[in-house]
């Protein structure tokens, strides 16, 4: 063989070399995108010791705060806060340009729907910028040193807050150019209340711009969840964070409520006038209730593994040593480079305050190196252009093609030129029913498998993808067969038709909602554009290069010049289609054997000229480096960040379907670009790729969804103790029965239930959950099981001053978080203080009004006095009904240790002892134990 017919047999649109090609560039995608996804190793000491940061020094402090868990109402939360103090304040020595603050300010806000009255004790750091910039100008830092009461928080937030404090000693030998402060704040848990509890203080004038740092998962990549602020995303770009982690889509998904949870860039980014029906601010459509700060910002967050999250698997021990240092080191990473842009920026190089100018933007990170970033008029722009702009040049082109057909045959019928068209369409419909039949198939059978086995499910649903467009198209090239090239170029035009379509949508959805995620879109339809033209230009050039076809004689018919002969495409069926009018035209005067020899002709009459396959060598390399790389690689990121992020959401709630649907899309449209080529792949293949959709499948369907490392099944653990009633005067209601209550998916809580001795007596009752998708069990225990705290419960008294005001004054034992709630009237404003403080705070809410205040204390067993006003006129000659609370989060003996204060909870105590190795405790609300009392109140 000569170098020329090598050359030929490698590059030639054959199967072997189509399939090699189509291989690589997908092992390529997938090997990038996990290869990037790795967490880069930390440098060496000395790189470290230049940068200004010691990853060692950040370990240690790690250690230090997230011992135990410590949620703001412990005492082991008192002992983080004073080592905090202690580590900022030998850092500031001997700088007069830091200030550490022990702040203590008191506010009331509005959280959702209650209202709150918090006295703050956040640690905040002022580092002064050596420019005498104009108020504003300072950069907000913030992360809560908090966490809840199941869960030290090495990642929530434990990381956050030592790289802030790493960043502090950074800036104390690098003065920067703006005022750099920091808001260690306490209470994020519980309802972002260290947030509000920064508006309310002084410095909140000095900042309009903030980064917040967050744990929604543990370990991982650091994330950029959103940002609504184009100079601010600048900061993450242009090597200032070295591997920048960022999706525009991820600011979609909290926009329209597929992420639920929210964080403190909701209180700081949040519009300045509070509403209870979630007013959007001009910068993202958030639905967070309550008084903002207004300021642009961004959000960055872990989030991977989010079994391990709010449970004792976040933490140094579950994360392991190497994995703790590599996410540690990626967070500091990112708050040295994107701080140190912000700091250093010029005063006006940030814009104006959010609420009034902030512009929509769209990012992207590509390959881990670079941020896309650019505002999403520029998006629409290019989509406006490649709309118009594309169809026309593709009917330019396609009228000379058609001239080009009927130059070379005159003769030729108009409907050969469709020949080919239309079964892209029957097998993405195909494909798609098929997908909806393996969705519903895991959610009948194994609903919550993708939570320990997405690897099972993505492989399933890929598999999937690729045997029912590869069969579906294949089926159709062997039923009504067509030139390899022109099916070729059929599939990828209406591949590039199918991408317009989604362009066209993607342009009024980004228009009239400010979506800013859908930049893969444009980059796909452009992709298929280039890839089309190219094949239109490839015809126009080789006059049908790669589509020839020969007429084949039928066997020993002598007519071997025939089969050598290569009529032109055109030629070669309009001369199929004489031959069958002949038949159909035959009559008693037709010869028998002429009649005969085309009827054994006819089924294999057409077929593809191989030599002019094997000339066709450079146009369908190109077309597929046009039409594969582009939009598999940006839809093979979304894919893998869908299902790190989404794949164990479900046991938080909500339905199974929302992460297997968006699956399957992704599925689909990352394969979808292999679709013109999927004729050229060998039938052995999909016997290959038939038994791994096999053993995927029934593997992910049978196997048990929960498993023992990272992938444990959370279940929501709440102990309510029942008092008697209250009356006007102060009293010390007694104790009347106690509660256990779990909370978790349905069909797998109950068998946590049923290995509890506590719920074997009275039995469990089970009931719906207040968040979609759960169920909660509900029993009471005997007196063994029942919690118990040093001292009375709580003391309370209730008192109706008159038609539309009451007052109220609680107080529990050993703990600084106590609650109203109001059952059948709606508070339009309260004011409440501690006996610890002078001045009250007071607030007032919207005309709907709230049914929950939640009051919160810095000192341990404080007083709360509370004064009420309620909304509407039909309370007047009606009893105002409710209930008083106290709450406590530390558990005594668990996990805090003898005598560090708490409570006694022997319901938890069982729960960890006998609850199965599968599942793991989380905490319900933001009490483990609650006491509550019922008041009825009448207008004497």
């Amino acid at each position: 063989m000569g170098f020329g017919s090598a050359l030929l047999a490698t590059f030639s649109f054959r199967v072997l070399p189509v399939t090699i090609f189509a291989f690589l560039l997908y092992a390529t995608i997938f090997v990038t995108l996990e290869v990037t996804d790795q967490l880069a190793p930390a440098p060496s000491a000395d790189r470290q010791h230049e940068m200004g940061l010691s990853l060692d020094e950040a370990y240690g402090d790690l250690h230090a705060i997230t011992s135990r868990p410590h949620p703001y109402n412990s005492r082991q939360n008192d002992q983080v806060r004073t080592y905090l103090l202690q580590r900022l304040n030998d850092i500031a020595r001997d700088h007069d340009f830091i200030h550490v603050l022990d702040d203590h300010t008191t506010s009331a806000h509005l959280d959702r729907l209650q209202a709150v009255y918090f006295q703050g004790n956040n640690v905040i750091v002022k580092v002064d910028g050596s420019e005498d910039y104009a108020d504003g100008n300072a950069i907000l830092f913030s992360a809560h040193f908090d966490s809840v009461s199941t869960s030290p928080g090495a990642t929530d937030d434990g990381m956050s807050v030592v790289s802030l404090v790493q960043m502090v000693k950074y800036l104390s030998q690098n003065r920067p150019q703006r005022t750099f402060i920091a808001n260690i704040n306490n209470g994020e848990e519980d309802g972002l209340n260290g947030a509000h509890s920064y508006l309310a203080h002084p410095w909140a004038n000095l900042t309009k711009t903030f980064v917040n740092f967050e744990g929604a998962g543990s370990g991982g990549r650091p994330f950029l969840f959103r940002a609504n602020s184009l100079p601010i995303l600048r900061a993450f770009t242009g090597g200032s964070v070295p591997h920048p982690h960022a999706y525009a889509l991820s600011a979609d998904a909290f926009a329209q409520g597929v992420i639920r949870s929210e964080t403190d860039y909701a209180v700081y980014s949040g519009a300045r006038k509070p509403s209870l029906t979630g007013e959007v601010n001009a910068a993202d459509h958030t639905g967070y209730r309550g008084v903002g700060g207004g300021m642009r910002g961004a959000d960055i967050a872990f989030y991977q593994n989010r079994a391990r999250y709010h449970t004792s698997e976040d933490s140094i021990r579950g994360m392991g040593r190497e994995g703790t240092l590599r996410a540690l080191w990626a967070m500091m990473e990112v708050a040295r480079g994107a701080g140190s842009a912000l700091l250093g920026a010029s005063e006006n190089a940030l814009g104006e305050d959010v609420v009034g100018n902030a512009e929509p933007s769209t990012y992207f990170e590509l390959f881990a190196a670079y941020l896309i970033a650019f505002p999403l008029r520029v998006l629409m722009a290019i989509f406006i252009v490649l709309l118009v702009v594309g169809p026309i040049v593709a009917l330019i082109l396609g009228f000379f093609m058609y001239r080009q057909t009927h130059k070379h045959d005159a003769n030729v019928r108009w409907t050969t030129n469709f020949k080919g068209y239309g079964r892209f369409w029957l097998a993405l419909l195909i494909t798609i029913g098929l997908h909806v039949a393996l969705v519903v198939g895991y959610l009948k059978l194994n609903p919550y498998t993708i939570h320990a086995n997405s690897i099972a499910v993505v492989l399933s649903v890929l598999s999937l993808s690729y045997l029912a467009f590869t069969l579906s198209l294949s089926l159709a090239q062997y039923l009504r067969p067509v030139p390899p090239a022109k099916q070729k170029f059929a599939v990828l035009l209406e591949l590039y038709l199918l991408t317009w379509a989604l362009l066209v949508a993607s342009t009024v959805v980004t228009g009239g909602l400010n979506v800013s995620g859908l930049y893969w879109v444009g980059a796909w339809n452009a992709s298929a554009f280039i890839a089309v033209i190219w094949g239109m230009i490839e015809s126009l050039a080789g006059k049908g290069h790669g589509g020839r076809e020969i007429i084949l004689p039928p066997p020993n018919s002598g007519n071997e010049e025939a089969a050598h002969s290569a009529p032109a495409p055109a030629q070669a069926e309009e001369s199929a289609h004489r031959d069958h009018d002949d038949d159909d035209e035959a009559t008693e005067r037709t010869p028998l054997i002429g009649r005969w020899r085309r009827r054994k002709a006819a089924p294999a009459a057409v077929v593809a000229d191989e030599k002019a396959q094997d000339r066709a060598v450079l146009w369908w390399i190109l077309q597929m480096l046009f039409s594969i790389p582009v939009p598999a690689y940006l839809i093979g990121c979304i894919t893998r960040l869908w299902v790190q992020s989404m794949a164990q959401t479900v046991p938080d709630g909500g339905w199974a379907g929302i992460i297997y649907i968006p699956l399957s899309l992704l599925s689909i449209l990352l394969l979808l670009p292999l679709a013109p080529f999927v004729h050229k792949l060998p039938g052995k293949l999909n016997t290959l790729i038939l038994i791994i959709f096999v053993a995927s499948t029934a593997y992910a369907w049978l196997i048990w969804p929960f498993n023992t490392s990272d992938s444990r099944l959370k279940v929501f653990f709440q102990s309510t103790v029942h008092l008697a009633n209250i009356t006007g005067s102060t009293s010390n209601p007694s104790f009347q029965r106690a509660e256990t209550q779990l909370t978790g998916v349905p069909g797998y809580v109950d068998r946590v239930v049923r290995e509890l001795p506590s719920s074997w007596t009275h039995g469990a009752i089970y009931y719906g959950a207040a968040r979609p998708g759960l169920m909660t069990h509900r029993w009471q225990v005997e007196p063994r099981y029942v919690p118990s705290v040093k001292g009375e419960w709580l003391n309370a008294s209730a008192l109706r001053v008159n038609a539309s005001t009451a007052r109220f004054s609680i107080s529990g034992s050993d703990t600084r978080a106590c609650r109203i709630y109001f059952d059948n009237a709606d508070v339009s404003a309260f004011r409440a203080r501690s006996k610890g403080e002078k001045e009250w705070e007071e607030l007032s809410v919207t005309e709907e009004g709230v049914r929950t205040i939640a009051l919160w204390s810095r000192s341990w067993d404080d007083a709360f006095d509370v004064e009420v006003s309620f909304a509407g006129e039909e309370l007047e000659k009606k009893q105002v009904q409710g209930r008083v609370a106290c709450l406590w989060a530390e558990v005594d003996g668990v996990w805090a240790g003898e005598g560090k204060g708490g409570v006694r909870i022997p319901a938890l105590e069982e729960l960890l002892a006998f609850m199965p190795e599968w599942a793991i405790v989380t905490k319900w609300d933001a009490g483990l134990v609650e006491a509550q009392s019922g008041f009825l109140l009448s207008e004497d």
